[in-house]
């Protein structure tokens, strides 16, 4: 397979920086990328053939309320930044709130075994060598080509206080969170969709879970979060983690964590698995060490990739690491994508490289290892 095949994408990342409460940052992001949103919106088949014929059902409405006032009384900011960004960008609140519960009202095999909508997730390295580094390749499927940005916000209180800084890369229409990032605490973080086939109903949003954790200050807080005591989330995913100490005075440490559905108690499983000084840890869009029944095309998809990672050296190196992200080896599932034709038509819209070492986020949009970086931006702790 020759790689004369474009990627019909922009080759650019909008980045909004912006201050205020909850509200307002959404309302911000709205109004700032309210195309974005609409054109998200237009193409989401899984919106216009899932969730809103769903929604429409006297079932589907009592479901949707239920999970609304869960979010309402478990996150009642990030519902007011769902209720801002709506009101900013002219959409009907309830679009978005479905895209940001995702799969609350359908069964996962019963809508992705024969589609091409799930199990499009991303790949992701953990290096803790003498090259201190977090990379991923953020792919997505094509309803959300050139509909992503960065999003840099500090959230304030009602007294003007901080509360919350962060940076993000974005989906339009989706809370900031379930992609890759950092915060001001020194919490720089990446995330897998992982795809068990236990959804529960009337639990937290892993998107709502994935916000919450920009807030993070370090592993115990993270664990806690993702556990969510007294609700616990209804999906699956892994998050790639590695806390800096701002000040210097400690070494950074770095995590792999799965979560999953628990059917039988008010919390999440979690899994924490620690990547010791000198080793590095690949994770893609399967569970490598909890061990519930997934969707058999994620897992597939995801042994592919992991397959041709593992024909590379060890990625202790940033070369290795951008030969890694950039290897299109595999015919049917490269690592990196460009949504050319199925079986995989999922696209990988920008890869970071956490450059830790040298504080500096790397986000490139075409392959790393032959080409330069759209954007460097400084790692603020």
């Amino acid at each position: 397979m020759g790689d004369s095949r474009k990627c019909e994408k922009l080759h650019q990342i909008p980045v909004l920086y912006v201050r205020g409460d909850n509200f307002t940052v959404g309302y911000t992001i709205g109004r700032q990328f309210k195309s974005l949103i609409e054109d998200n919106l237009s193409k989401s088949d899984y919106l216009k053939n899932s969730l809103l014929p769903v929604y429409k059902t006297e079932e589907g409405k009592t479901l949707y309320k239920k999970n609304l006032e869960l979010c309402k009384r478990n996150f009642p900011e990030y519902v007011q930044e769902i209720q801002g960004m709506a009101q900013g960008s002219n959409v009907p609140f309830h679009e978005l709130f479905l895209l940001n519960v995702e799969v609350f009202f359908v069964s996962r095999t019963e809508v992705f075994e024969n589609t091409d909508q799930e199990g499009n997730g991303c790949s992701s390295i953990l290096c803790n060598g003498d090259q201190l580094m977090l990379a991923h390749n953020e792919d997505i499927g094509p309803e959300l080509l050139n509909n992503v940005f960065i999003v840099s916000a500090e959230i304030l209180d009602n007294n003007g206080e901080k509360v919350e800084k962060f940076t993000t890369l974005t989906y339009a229409g989706y809370l900031p969170g379930y992609t890759m990032g950092y915060n001001d605490q020194g919490f720089i973080y990446s995330v897998n969709t992982l795809c068990p086939l236990d959804i529960l109903n009337e639990k937290s949003p892993r998107n709502f879970i994935s916000r919450a954790l920009l807030r993070a200050k370090n592993l115990e807080e993270v664990v806690e979060i993702m556990k969510d005591k007294g609700t616990g989330i209804s999906d699956g995913f892994s998050l790639n983690a590695c806390f800096v100490n701002p000040n210097g005075d400690s070494a950074p440490q770095m995590y792999n964590i799965e979560v999953c559905p628990n059917k039988k108690g008010d919390e999440s499983k979690v899994d924490v698995f620690e990547v010791k000084p000198g080793d590095t840890y690949v994770h893609c869009n399967m569970y490598l060490r909890m061990k519930p029944a997934e969707l058999e095309k994620a897992a597939v998809r995801s042994g592919h990739r992991h397959r041709a990672i593992d024909k590379h050296p060890e990625p202790k190196t940033a070369d290795i690491v951008r030969n890694v992200l950039s290897d299109r080896s595999d015919p049917d599932f490269p690592v990196f994508r460009c949504g050319e034709k199925l079986p995989d038509n999922g696209i990988t819209v920008v890869v970071g490289v956490f450059d830790i070492t040298n504080r500096l986020w790397n986000i490139y949009s075409d392959r790393p290892n032959s080409s330069s970086p759209i954007a460097v931006l400084p790692l603020q702790f």
